[in-house]
């Protein structure tokens, strides 16, 4: 649904819209955008 990371369409906090987990934490956030930047 992402796609790959592009900065002009991934704007801060583009993850919080997205419940990955019923526990989901800010550093779990963090890792996933991390992550999420490595698919250019």
């Amino acid at each position: 649904e992402l796609g790959d990371y592009d900065p002009r369409r991934h704007s801060l906090g583009y993850v919080s819209e997205f419940r990955f987990l019923a526990n989901q934490t800010a550093e779990l956030e963090a890792r996933i955008v991390e992550l999420h930047k490595t698919l250019v």
